[in-house]
């Protein structure tokens, strides 16, 4: 058994012998034919050792006989379909990393390749195997079982180099701390927006001439555009921009960063202790030093050809990164100076300063300081889940207007079909807001985490 299973990761080593060219780690590269068998394979040899696993953990009669029905036959036929993948390889159809500045030393993509050949398809069978003892059970998964889940596939996501951005990994990690209910957990995510908010919102009010929401907005607008295969500037650039998304920019900033922080600061502010605020900075820097070293993206130009390609990205390794690929990852057109970064890097560096000597006042004192910073003398956590809502709903409702004004400019058959999809899209929400009790049902729906 053993024998067999190892005979596939070997099928696969055996083709960087074979050709210099092939990487233990080339996602979507290598021809369509090794892709799909490569995916049948490896998915194949995954299903087969998480049955092996639950083999051992259960050890009764049943799921040994499970094993040997199915375990085998997988094993055989993922080992099959390796090994026919690797002579299918494609060397035209490899694609080559992307640089902007100097690629890191050898030996780190090396180890890079190494770590990723085995951390992923691991997490995988960690993951599946506990998706598949849920299922064995006939149980829904509990609360804990999915925050655990989320923060695994966070973790693997962007070990992977399929990076998140920063307020996008803030925000699954307080659903995952929240889910799980763990207490320190709570206090680094806390900490993490605190440093993460209050600077991005003293730079849309203090540098407000280079306009960040129309450089995210055109940058975001020429993805959609090249996603859809109608080119860069399909929608709008920075000048011809309407109001109207500018507006929903704030709306969803409010709701994605302003108002989680504070729910946060009144609902875990009790957690936040001195070594959670150092972690939420180094998590910072982590994640600055990782997108620098190993940044995977797609390439929608090969994309619309009927290929599948995916890019990697690389430049002078920091961790406090201030250009390059983090312009990308945010979407900035024209991207922002690195002195933004530097005054970003410069607020948080205050901002955790500051959290730090607040946590080492007494205990009631820093809990009433938090809960002040968080608005509880305004508001409760209701109140804000509530607000963050009504601003999500007009951020849609601004996005919408925006784009029929876009869209009537080019074609006013287009913004006519546009406005019928959108009413019927806001009816079937309004239907189903309706039967769940309205915007109290999500608010109940949220308030189950606290």
């Amino acid at each position: 058994m053993a024998i067999l299973f190892l005979s596939g990761p070997i099928s696969h080593l055996s083709g960087k012998m074979g050709d210099p060219s092939y990487h233990i780690w080339q996602p979507l590269a290598g021809g369509y034919r090794f892709i799909i068998s490569q995916a049948i394979g490896w998915c194949l040899y995954t299903i087969s050792l998480i049955l092996l696993v639950l083999i051992h953990i259960n050890g009764d009669n049943s799921t040994l006989l499970l094993g040997l029905h199915f375990v085998l036959p997988l094993a055989v036929a993922a080992q099959a379909c390796i090994s026919i993948s690797v002579k299918f390889y494609d060397p035209e159809d490899c694609t080559h990393p992307v640089v902007e500045h100097p690629p890191p030393p050898p030996h780190c993509s090396v180890l890079l390749d190494i770590s990723l050949a085995f951390v992923v398809p691991a997490a995988g069978v960690v993951l599946g195997a506990l998706g598949m003892h849920v299922a064995s059970q006939a149980t829904t998964p509990t609360q804990e079982e999915v925050g655990c889940a989320l923060l695994s596939t966070v973790a693997v996501a962007n070990i992977a180099g399929f990076h998140l951005l920063w307020t996008h990994f803030w925000l699954m990690l307080s659903a995952g701390a929240l889910l799980i209910r763990h207490e320190f957990l709570l206090g680094v995510a806390t900490a993490m927006g605190f440093g993460l908010c209050l600077p991005w919102q003293f730079l849309l009010v203090i540098r407000r001439q280079l306009d960040a929401p129309g450089r995210a907005l055109a940058g975001w607008g020429n993805f959609f555009g090249q996603l859809l295969g109608l080119g860069p500037q399909a929608f709008f650039g920075v000048e011809a921009m309407p109001s109207c998304f500018r507006l929903g920019f704030r709306l969803f900033d409010l709701s994605g960063h302003v108002f989680p922080m504070l729910v946060l600061f009144q609902h875990s502010g009790r957690h936040v202790t001195p070594a959670a605020v150092v972690l939420a900075y180094v998590l910072a820097r982590l994640w600055s030093l990782s997108i620098t070293l190993h940044h995977i993206s797609i390439d929608f130009a090969e994309l619309h050809r009927g290929r599948l390609r995916l890019l990697r990205h690389s430049q002078q390794r920091s961790a406090w990164v201030d250009r390059g690929v983090i312009n990308q990852m945010y979407g900035f057109e024209p991207p922002m100076p690195p002195s933004v970064c530097h005054f970003v890097w410069c607020g948080e560096v205050i901002c955790m300063a500051s959290l730090l000597l607040v946590t080492l006042l007494e205990e009631q004192i820093k809990v009433q300081v938090l809960w002040t910073l968080g608005g509880g003398a305004m508001t409760d956590s209701w109140g804000l889940i509530h607000w963050a809502i009504r601003c999500t709903v007009l951020g849609i409702g601004s996005f919408w207007l925006g784009t029929i004004i876009v869209l009537a400019e080019k074609s006013l058959m287009s913004a006519a079909l546009f406005v019928l999809l959108a009413l019927l899209a806001g009816l079937g929400c309004f239907q189903i807001l309706e039967l769940k009790g309205g915007t109290m049902a999500i608010a109940q729906m949220l308030g189950l985490l606290f």
